[in-house]
């Protein structure tokens, strides 16, 4: 695959992908651009790959490409996500503890040696020639105290081997008293340390049943038993022990007896040991043979067999095989020990085999023990990991002499293992090799040789250059074929499988209607993962191996957890300090998913300062060398956010790392990366730094990120960047991005001692207003609830001003609806007074100080439009946050003071639902997976109406504030909750969009919801409703057990009201001062005290404290009693961190070819590409064939008012005049799918479109209130059976304006733009981008109508026309740089309302228009003068007008007026583009006969003239019926107001179609490299058959 690029990025060859990670979500960067310079050729219609790259199927060349690489707006993983952490990662992450929380080492060990030499034991008979090596040391050769001496010298050496650091004491032949003694010695130098006992038993008797070894008395006359249970009490706990005796299963039945009985001793008499010693039945013991065995004899072997085993293993292993296999000619057994080299030389053939061992071994265990087992005893201690290893071999080895060597723990056995094969041919390689080695080491001397001339000869010495082994190279080469052949792919639960991964817990659960499905796992890793692991020892394989340490961590956490668990983590970490830049690239990946599976690992990285491995990366000063620089970078970013996330020392130290240069790094790559994801990582990355840190929040504002940050929402195209760019400032006015749940942001923007408050105030509320500004009308969902916890946190930490805000939006409200419009409110009043009460008589400090209160008015009333919004989850949160507003006014002193209506409407309100007693939607607290809408957004926020177009109420004494009229049901409904008719904590009110509904169904919610109402108000004890006042609202404690009666209740609100010496501009300076002297409190510096410099901001208020007591008795601190539900918290950065958690190597499952969707799509490609084909010939017979055939006719449950065909598949979308939409198969007429859009009372669908039809599609969905909502998963054959789930919705129309005849929202669809075109009822059309999710272009009508129909020009990428209500037509430019000059043409041929407008197929300058008084013009934008052509259809009324977009046909239908019981169609044919003569010729006007090639009339089944209903909104008619052209197949579908779906068209024979325009349809040349020529065409009613696949 060649290299893409983009500005926001590249894809690279695949090649590289071990140095990169593959960007899942690169699309966000991709903006289409045009050559403008260009000239537009007008090509013929019947073009087949003009029609494919209008659908997005082809290149800008005409072919297809050879992988399927297209754009698939709304489908990504944001869509599907909604910015939510998936379910699957929190199922893929529930793994065991990784690290050792144990750890124990062996301090000190003892050699207890019984050989008594000179004597043989009683109860054992020898056999003759016998085994006689002990300790290598043959004893006839020397003394019997000599050799017994160096016997245990050797054995201590031994051990030593296993590991040095251990100290040990040999004890030779000893007596009980010594054995006491130094056993109790032994531990008391040990202290906690776990000790090593060896006991070698050979000189004297098998141990007895009973548990008890033999030592000997004082004169070596008598043989001494020693109990076991004595042995423990000496020794104590932890020990190791190894038994090399006969029978030495006795001594580990017994051990595990008396050890049980010890520790049920101690449990029953302290609870345990006291002193915190583990129990000896958790001691691990290594025994020789069972209890029934003897020690083996073989002459050949060593006497101590099992000792040797397991302290030599490389010799037994070299005296095994030889002594097993056929020895190579010149080797002998005495050559076994001259391998030349040193066991820790990895480079020498002795460290060589070791290193062979220690990797065979290893993986043994691996493959073969249980991953706690393997942990305790490989992973915990040197030294048993040491002597298990060993133990292996000893098993294998004493197996072949009759002799069954076990452990506690018990370990199945590994003795036909089948990597001793593997092991046994690197013996074979060094024993072949030993004698020439052993010559090169040692070579013979050689006498010097006189010749001739007196010159000596001396010979050359021998020497041979050792032959490395193959096994780690063919090791990684079998690795390198487990990844290439699918070794990450997820299989069902097998045999060949890991073990299935724990279900979530109740809360994680999917819900009760989720789909059950098989659970698809990891395969079982390779066994090669320990060899990769003592590979990364080797710096020869290092580099391949730690690429292939990449590639399997990329697969997933499950991979990165197995990884940890083997051991790999403390070299990776080492690997840090190494100077190798080449290892750069590796170590950033790695260290990615190592930080991504688990944070704790930053702390790790702050020893010595090993983060800055990762920092220095970020310098844009000094190239770094690194092939994908943008990724490599992103990674840092991610690694240093890690660090700093919930962790002050890591804060700290990437602010102080070279004097805070790294915020400076960060401001760099925000302001000149073109790579959104190392964007987004800054973003993060500086979240994280200032989260909670007043130090960081400075030094960031004097380095202007603030700034930056609202450059971002500003110009970026990438949705995930503005969504990071405002969670970074959510943090820094005050949210938390900690992962603790328990820990909640506060503090807003921290200290700022070098600003003054007024400076510092205006800061932080500026910061705040002006991104709310910018992304207030932003059509990406997870930007907008980043918007919702960012004044959250405003809202949490200026308690007062919100109050006073949403007071005054109340009696505004109530002052706009009542009659006395003349006088002023009680708040105007009351704000005058307040900005008359202030100190300063500075016209500009009371103008500031009004400032600041509007800031909050423009915050209160965008969070009153999120409130509204049309995704649930955006929605749900902002109504948490609007209800915590108002139950704050509820408690406030305003509820209780006279002359405000507060009070008064709550009453009333709260006793009106009471006596009604109406039910609530429960909101689930549950994770939605399956598309419902669990948690319904309260019924508190604003009404549909806009803020800037609601109602202006006049503003005498504070100009500029903004009204909204939602304040009101939002006290209402507080007060319901707060009675207790609602359960808080797991209820919420049903939300003004979704308050009127066409089915009983709930509207499709997103695939994953965790959006949870929280109610301000604590679930109440007494769940019954019971009916009060207000007043008892307004003295209702929280904390309080149950409501009091209503007498009581009464009694508490009158004693509490507030005289007439408080007035309310009293409240609003007490309200707004206590902030002020919050914010004064919060800048004071902690060292000196010092809150900054210049005037405090609460001086300018005349505060009197006395005063006001009796006020902050009655709810000054108002919220405090109240659940603190605020600010809330953002889930972005743990979505965002799935990005390193998610495999970015490994081929999508649509890019492998082979998987089931490749096979899929590569299918809808070959079937999409034949779809085209037949409609170039099909569309050019049509016009002269008959339409008289029916293809399809079915009965809807409604009245048809929007419909849309599918390009491709068989589907057709029907929506009625409210809120329902269905999508039938018209081949078959069955229903697929029907669901409630969702749209409020009085507004219906308007708008239909299939997005991404190659993929299978998406179904857009506007509303007449501007909403556009978007659909997945409509098709069950393409959704895997889940069901319609809502992947996106925005407002698109920002302002609408009220129309005589309303058409609500109307739209085009630009696939290859992959841009929606929207107007309607509004003075504007907005040009929306779905890859950037935000506007493009706003344009003015410069209409008092509204738009009523929108065209693309298909061969222009920044041209559209647009027909309006007035009959005049439009051509608009968005390349315009102003307003005035975007409309490039206006025809006013019209004189009716226009009822749609199309180009004609084929051409860009030519368009078909038409009105409801019959008239359909063909026109040509370069001829002004009138229209080429024109066709009078129905004079009494056109209802409906369609062009064919691949044939030379329009429809026309007549609307249902005087002949209401017939629905008249007529289709007519015109000229080609290409036949017509050019604009200027003639006399402007190309007639022609306006003969019909169809006119029939359908029965409408309407039974009454009429059919208005007043049920109905004022603007939906039920008189007009729809209808519609399929865009490829020659047919129309018509519904009638009966609900009777009829699809008529042309009827094509079985037969080849005729080529009528067989020169053009030749030479055209088709994506699969055959020309078109001539094609087939199916029935209507034909079935294409694939699996799965409709």
């Amino acid at each position: 695959m060649q290299r893409w690029e983009s500005n926001g990025g590249s894809w690279d060859d695949r090649d590289e992908r071990h140095l990169r990670g593959r960007r899942s979500r690169r699309e966000d960067s991709t903006l289409d651009s045009e050559d403008e310079s260009s000239p537009v050729t007008v090509q013929s219609f019947s073009d087949f790959s003009e029609s494919a790259r209008s659908l997005g199927l082809v290149d800008s060349d005409g072919s297809l490409p050879d992988s399927i690489q297209l754009q698939k707006p709304w489908l990504y993983k944001r869509h599907l996500t909604n910015g939510n952490p998936s379910p699957s990662q929190a199922r893929h992450n529930q793994f065991h503890q990784w690290r050792l929380q144990d750890k124990l080492k062996t301090g000190n060990g003892a050699i207890v040696v019984c050989l008594n030499l000179d004597i043989d034991p009683p109860d054992v008979v020898k056999t003759q020639p016998c085994a006689v090596l002990e300790g290598w040391i043959d004893p006839r050769k020397l003394g019997s105290a000599k050799a017994l001496e160096a016997i245990g010298k050797n054995l201590c050496q031994q051990f030593q081997s296993l590991n040095a650091r251990i100290r040990y004491k040999p004890f030779l032949d000893p007596s009980i008293d010594e054995t006491r003694r130094f056993c109790i010695n032994l531990r008391k130098s040990a202290k906690e340390e776990r000790l090593c006992f060896y006991y070698n038993g050979h000189g004297v008797p098998k141990p007895t049943s009973s548990g008890e070894l033999w030592v000997f008395n004082k004169t070596y006359s008598q043989y001494i038993p020693v109990s076991l249970y004595d042995l423990q009490s000496w020794l104590g706990s932890p020990v190791v022990y190894v038994w090399d005796c006969s029978a030495a299963g006795n001594l580990v039945q017994n051990f595990i007896k008396y050890a049980k009985k010890r520790d049920e001793e101690a449990i029953a008499r302290h609870g345990g040991y006291p002193d915190g010693a583990p129990p000896h039945s958790s001691a691990i013991q290594l025994a020789a043979c069972l209890a029934s065995e003897t020690l083996p004899m073989a002459p050949d072997m060593p006497a101590d067999m099992f000792t040797s085993c397991l302290t030599s293993p490389i010799e037994m292993a070299l005296r095994f095989h030889y002594l097993h296999q056929n020895p190579p000619p010149g080797v002998t057994m005495d050559m076994l020990h001259e391998v030349p080299g040193d066991l820790k030389d990895r480079r020498t053939p002795l460290g060589e085999l070791n290193w062979i061992f220690t990797a065979v071994t290893d993986t043994i265990a691996w493959t073969s023990f249980s991953r706690p087992i393997f942990k305790r005893l490989f992973r915990q201690d040197l030294l048993v990991a040491a002597l298990f290893r060993n133990f292996l071999l000893a098993e294998r080895v004493m197996r072949n002499y009759h002799c069954t060597p076990h452990t506690i723990p018990g370990l199945p056995s590994t003795a036909t293992h089948p990597l001793w094969a593997a092991w046994d041919r690197s013996l074979e390689d060094i024993i072949k090799q030993l004698p020439d080695l052993i010559k090169s080491a040692n070579p013979p001397k050689q006498q010097t040789l006189e010749i001739m001339e007196g010159k000596p000869f001396i010979p050359t010495p021998f020497k041979y250059e050792y032959k490395s082994s193959s096994f780690f190279t063919d090791h990684l080469t079998a690795f390198e074929h487990w990844m290439s052949q699918g070794g990450g792919a997820l299989i069902k639960v097998g045999s060949w499988s890991m073990p299935p991964l724990e279900k979530l817990d109740e809360e994680g659960s999917s819900p009760g209607g989720d789909i059950p499905r098989p659970e698809l796992v990891p395969r079982k890793p390779p066994a090669q993962l320990p060899i990769l692991l003592q590979v990364l020892l080797s710096q020869a394989h290092r580099m391949r191996a730690l690429t292939l340490l990449c590639q399997f961590v990329d697969l997933g956490p499950w991979a990165v957890h197995l990884v940890l668990e083997i051991g790999i983590y403390p070299y990776v970490q080492k690997l840090l300090v190494s100077p190798q830049s080449d290892l750069k690239p590796l170590l950033i990946f790695i260290w990615s998913r190592l930080i991504a599976f688990d944070k704790s690992c930053q702390v790790d990285l702050l020893r010595e300062s090993q983060f800055t491995y990762f920092a220095t990366i970020l310098d844009y000063s000094s190239p770094i060398g690194l092939v994908n620089t943008f990724e490599h970078r992103a990674m840092c970013a991610f690694i240093l956010a890690s660090l700093c996330r919930d962790h002050l020392q890591g804060q700290a130290a990437c602010l102080n790392w070279n004097k805070g240069t790294l915020i400076d790094f960060y401001h760099y790559h925000l302001t000149n990366s073109s790579d959104f994801l190392l964007k987004q990582w800054c973003c993060l990355a500086i979240a994280q730094m200032w989260d909670g840190n007043n130090d960081a929040k400075e030094q960031a504002t004097l380095q202007s990120i603030p700034a930056r940050l609202l450059g971002l929402l500003q110009d970026d195209v990438s949705c995930e960047v503005r969504a990071a760019a405002l969670y970074a400032i959510a943090i820094y006015c005050g949210a938390s991005g900690s992962a603790n749940p328990e820990v909640n942001g506060e503090g807003g923007t921290g200290r700022m001692s070098h600003l003054t408050e007024e400076e510092h105030l205006e800061l932080e509320f500026g910061s705040a207003v002006e991104a709310i500004r910018i992304i207030k009308t932003d059509a990406s969902p997870i930007v907008r609830k980043e918007a919702v916890v960012l004044i959250s946190a405003l809202v949490n930490d200026w308690r007062g001003y919100f109050i006073v805000a949403a007071w005054v939006q109340w009696e505004e409200d109530k002052a706009a609806k009542s009659s006395d419009t003349g006088n002023s409110s009680i708040a105007d009043l009351a704000l005058d007074d307040w900005i008359k009460g202030l100190k300063s008589k500075s016209t500009d400090m009371k103008k500031r100080h009004r400032k600041f209160l509007n800031y909050t008015f423009f915050l209160l009333t965008q969070l009153y439009d999120l409130a509204a919004d049309p995704h649930v989850e955006v929605a749900t949160l902002a109504s948490t946050v609007v209800d915590f507003i108002t139950a704050m006014l509820l408690e406030s002193p305003f509820a209780r003071i006279r002359g405000t209506t507060v009070r008064s409407s709550t009453s009333s309100t709260l006793n009106s639902r009471n006596r009604k007693a109406s039910a609530s939607v429960t909101a689930s607290a549950s994770v939605s997976r399956q598309g419902s809408t669990t948690n319904i957004a309260p019924s508190t926020p604003p009404s549909l109406q806009r803020a800037d177009s609601a109602p202006q109420v006049p503003n005498r004494s504070f100009p500029g504030l903004m009204r909204t009229s939602s304040i009101a049901s939002a006290l209402g409904s507080l007060a319901n909750l707060a009675m207790g008719t609602q359960s808080a904590a797991n209820t919420a009110p049903p939300s003004p969009s979704h308050s009127y509904q066409s089915d009983v169904d709930l509207p499709p919610g997103p695939a994953i919801n965790l959006a949870r109402y929280l109610s301000p108000y604590p679930r109440l004890s007494s769940p019954e409703p019971y009916i009060t006042t207000s007043s008892s609202l307004s003295s209702y404690s929280a904390g309080s057990p149950s409501p009091l009666a209503n007498g009581q209740v009464a009694a508490q609100y009158e004693s509490h009201n507030l005289t007439d010496e408080y007035t309310p501009s009293d409240i609003v300076t007490a309200l707004i001062s206590r902030d002020l002297i919050r914010f004064t409190s919060r800048r004071r510096s902690p060292e000196t005290g010092l809150s900054g410099p210049g005037q405090h901001l609460w001086h300018e208020y005349n505060v009197d404290k006395t005063r006001f007591s009796d006020l902050e008795d009655m709810g000054l601190d108002a919220g405090a009693s109240l659940v603190q539900t605020l600010p809330l918290k953002s889930r972005l950065y743990d979505w965002c961190l799935e990005y390193y958690k998610e495999p970015q190597m490994r081929h999508l499952d649509e890019d492998e070819p082979g998987s089931l969707p490749y096979t899929r799509q590569m299918w809808r490609r070959a079937r999409d590409e034949e779809i085209l084909r037949k409609t170039i010939v099909s569309g050019q017979q049509a016009p002269s064939r008959s339409w008289t055939h029916t293809i399809s006719t079915w009965k809807l449950p409604f009245t048809p008012k929007s419909m849309t065909f599918h390009h491709f598949d068989s589907h057709v979308a029907v929506a009625n005049e409210a809120a329902h939409v269905s999508v039938y198969d018209w081949r078959s007429t069955n229903r697929v799918t029907s669901f409630n859009n969702g749209n409020p009372r009085g507004t219906g669908v308007t708008s239909l479109h299939f997005v991404n039809e190659a993929f299978g599609g998406a179904l857009v969905v506007g509303s007449s209130d501007g909403v556009v909502r978007i659909y997945n998963n409509y098709d069950p054959a393409y959704g895997d059976g889940q069901p319609v789930q809502l992947v996106s919705g925005f407002r698109a129309l920002s302002t609408m304006t009220q129309a005589t005849r309303s058409v609500g929202l109307v739209s085009e669809w630009n696939q290859p733009l992959t841009r929606l075109l929207c107007g309607g009822d509004s003075e504007r059309i907005y040009d929306w981008d779905a890859m950037s999710e935000r506007c493009i272009t706003v344009l003015q009508t410069e209409e008092n109508f509204p738009v009523t129909s929108i065209a693309s020009n298909p061969y222009s990428r920044r041209t559209f026309i647009a027909g309006f209500g007035s009959g005049a037509i439009k051509v608009f430019d968005t390349r315009a740089g102003s307003l005035q000059t975007a409309c490039a043409q206006n025809r006013r041929e019209h004189r009716a309302y226009i009822t749609n407008v199309r180009y004609q197929p084929g051409a860009d300058r030519q368009i078909l228009s038409a009105s409801v008084d019959g008239l359909v013009h063909l026109l040509d934008l370069r001829y002004t003068a009138g229209a080429v052509q024109t066709w009078e259809v129905y004079p009494q009324g056109l209802g409906a007008f369609d062009v064919h977009p691949n044939s030379n046909v329009f429809l026309a239908s007549s609307s249902l007026g005087r002949s209401w019981r017939n629905q008249a169609v007529s289709l007519y044919t015109f000229t080609p583009a290409q036949q017509q003569p050019r604009p200027g010729q003639g006399d402007g006007s190309y007639l022609q006969p306006p003969i019909p090639i169809l006119s029939t009339n359908f029965p409408s089944g309407i039974t009454a003239p009429s059919r208005t209903s007043s049920s109905l909104p004022p603007n939906v008619s039920l008189g007009q019926s729809v209808a519609t052209f399929h865009p490829a197949e020659m047919f129309y579908a018509l519904g009638t107001p009966d609900g009777t779906m009829r699809l008529q068209g042309c009827q094509f024979t079985k037969s080849k179609i005729s080529a009528v325009h067989s020169d053009s349809i030749s030479s055209t040349t088709l994506s699969n490299g055959h020309s078109s020529g001539t094609a087939y065409f199916e029935r209507g009613n034909s079935q294409i058959d694939f699996p799965t696949i409709r």
